[in-house]
């Protein structure tokens, strides 16, 4: 008799939506193989202490393990993969059979840096199964400056009957900061509104093109794309070569008046040019998904900076998200049975 393959679902099943959506999906997962068992319990962590592990923050407590119940503990020692959002600091003791960690959100930086790639275990991650819902949150961004819909509101709750008119977005130029699943749906929406699209790419090489965009440029020439655009849209990873990317000299390089969004992570942006910029006029507006630090102080900058949106890293739409999700961890399990590569792999495990 085979041995049962394993499958833990961690993430809180409330935030797929639709609870017979929900089952649906595991009834199909313990049907790809009859070895497959599935196991559906909740391990998550407070957003803050996943913020300042993905950003590499150094503070001893996130070295400390938070408690783990019973129940928990008893699916880890026995699972072989797991779909998680957070995994406690012990995994790799905790997990002796883990062989594969499909994680629940598109960046993985905090799983990364548990030690799964040292003891053989493979991490994949969400990327893309966000990407159509912040795409159009994105546009929903772009259009509402570009109308000046706020202003519209204002002067509807005031009861004062003043038109306000708004620009056409037609003909303008829009530069895109990275080209992966985020970006590259945004430029497929924007293809329907005759802008130019420009964008900076890192695996960047001559002759470079992607659908639906103009110009694909390296991440070197950053600033020579910025002074092109009317509006920038920022994706990227918080790695290294982002880190304080948004600077600056980079909004000084921007058109004046122009506007700029980023939804990746809240490291690539020094957030006191952001405000300088803003406050000056340089920018003529902003909106931000993510910040440095999460959740923002009370007495956070950001909150007063003029023309500047803000919203609270809720730029996904999650009911269609975990659907993405779970149809993209079906077809990864598949490839797992058959030793074929999977989708997102973010790590190249050495042997335990």
């Amino acid at each position: 008799v085979p041995e049962p393959l394993s499958i833990g679902i961690l993430y809180p099943t409330t935030w797929y939506g639709d609870p017979t959506g929900f089952d649906a999906a595991i009834k199909r997962l313990r049907g790809l193989d009859p070895t497959i068992e599935v196991r559906v319990v909740e391990y998550q962590e407070p957003p803050e202490r996943r913020h300042r592990r993905q950003i590499g923050a150094a503070d001893d407590a996130l070295d400390e393990t938070p408690p783990v119940s019973d129940e928990v503990a008893d699916v880890l020692a026995t699972a072989e993969i797991l779909l998680a959002i957070d995994l406690p600091t012990d995994i790799v003791s905790r997990a002796p059979r883990l062989r594969w960690v499909q994680s629940a959100s598109a960046g993985a930086d905090h799983l990364l840096r548990l030690g799964l790639d040292r003891a053989g275990i493979r991490l994949t991650t969400g990327a893309g199964s966000n990407a159509v819902g912040i795409a159009e949150f994105v546009m929903g961004r772009l259009l509402e400056f570009w109308k000046d819909f706020p202003v519209i509101a204002e002067r509807q709750a005031i009861r004062t009957w003043r038109p306000r008119y708004g620009r056409e977005l037609a003909g303008s130029t829009i530069g895109l900061i990275g080209l992966g699943a985020i970006n590259s749906q945004i430029a497929a929406r924007l293809a329907a509104f005759d802008v130019q699209v420009l964008a900076t790419r890192r695996s960047w090489s001559p002759g470079a093109t992607a659908p639906n965009v103009d110009e694909v440029l390296p991440a070197d020439r950053l600033h020579e794309m910025l002074i092109r655009c009317d509006a920038v849209i920022a994706a990227v990873r918080g790695t290294t070569s982002t880190e304080g990317l948004m600077n600056a000299k980079a909004f000084a390089a921007m058109s004046p008046g122009s506007w700029f969004c980023n939804v990746g992570r809240g490291t690539l942006v020094d957030e006191p040019a952001l405000v300088a910029a803003l406050t000056s006029g340089q920018l003529g507006g902003a909106a931000i998904d993510v910040q440095r630090h999460e959740p923002m102080a009370d007495d956070d900058p950001l909150w007063d900076a003029p023309n500047l949106r803000l919203s609270f890293h809720n730029a996904t739409a999650p009911t269609a998200m975990f659907r993405h999700l779970h149809t993209m961890f079906e077809a990864n399990v598949v490839n797992y049975l058959v030793g074929a590569p999977m989708t997102n792999e973010a790590n190249l495990p050495h042997a335990p």
